[in-house]
């Protein structure tokens, strides 16, 4: 594995801040009443997104 140094400050090449934008979309989008909620919502969203395989190669094709 080859280390990659990203410049300071790089969320489009960084890939865990595509997942947080997009859960952040999905989230904004729902009327939540608790914290409870947020974090059951939050890891349902996070789940989706990590496994959505064609994500992450669209990720791998558009940065590697």
């Amino acid at each position: 594995m080859d280390l990659i140094h990203l410049p300071p400050y790089s969320p489009k090449y960084n890939p865990i801040e595509q997942v947080w934008r997009t859960i952040k979309a999905k989230i904004s989008r729902k009327f939540i009443t608790s914290i409870e909620q947020l974090k059951f919502i939050f890891e349902n969203e996070f789940k989706q997104v990590i496994n959505n395989e064609s994500y992450w190669k669209n990720w791998l094709w558009k940065f590697l």
